[in-house]
């Protein structure tokens, strides 16, 4: 029938729809590091800077999709329901810094000591206490730089995902909307699916 909506076979077995769901991310991304050698002392600072757009397009139910409560339903041509998703593209904008200090002081020939601050922030979360101070040691117990011994420790951030952050602003209950029919009544004045 001319202009209905396209026909799920696969929503009709199973109620589970997987469509193309494209996502682009645009980023423009700023790195430096600076080494100072001072002595047995080899400090580094540097940063990182981010600027990330994420688009995502859910094409899922864009044109409406007619669901089958069963085999026969779907025979005698009695829909269960229509569903219809609205403004299916969402976009977010995040912007990541990360700072950090380290100084590796090799502290007698054998033995090296790291240790170093980092800080990251990012603005799609309101977390701003993202400290990160690192400390490592690395031995050389027969001083013949064959065997080496290490030991760290540290506080360590990873970034939130742009999909997990897409995927909360998609379905905030505004972005992306859905138009969905169960009432037999309604679904009556549809028109016949082909």
């Amino acid at each position: 029938f001319k202009g209905s909506p396209p026909l799920s076979l696969l929503q009709l077995v199973s109620q589970i729809h997987v469509p193309d769901q494209p996502m682009q991310i645009v980023r423009v991304q700023i790195q430096n590091v600076l080494t100072h050698l001072a002595g047995k002392h080899a400090m580094k600072t540097g940063f990182d800077v981010q600027a990330i757009s994420s688009t995502f397009i859910d094409l899922a139910d864009a044109s409406g999709t007619f669901s089958f409560a069963s085999a026969g339903d779907f025979l005698a041509n009695t829909p269960s329901r229509f569903r219809q998703n609205f403004l299916t593209e969402s976009t977010q904008r995040n912007r990541y810094l990360g700072l950090f200090f380290q100084d590796e002081w090799r502290a007698f020939p054998n033995v090296m000591l790291s240790y170093g601050i980092r800080y990251e922030r990012e603005s799609i979360i309101t977390d701003r206490n993202n400290w990160a101070p690192r400390v490592s040691v690395a031995l050389d117990p027969f001083n013949s730089g064959k065997t080496v011994i290490r030991a760290g420790a540290g506080i360590f951030y990873n970034r939130v995902s742009e999909d997990v952050t897409l995927q909360a602003t998609r379905f905030n209950g505004t972005n992306q909307q859905q138009f969905l029919v169960t009432s037999p009544q309604v679904l009556d004045l549809f028109p016949l699916v082909p």
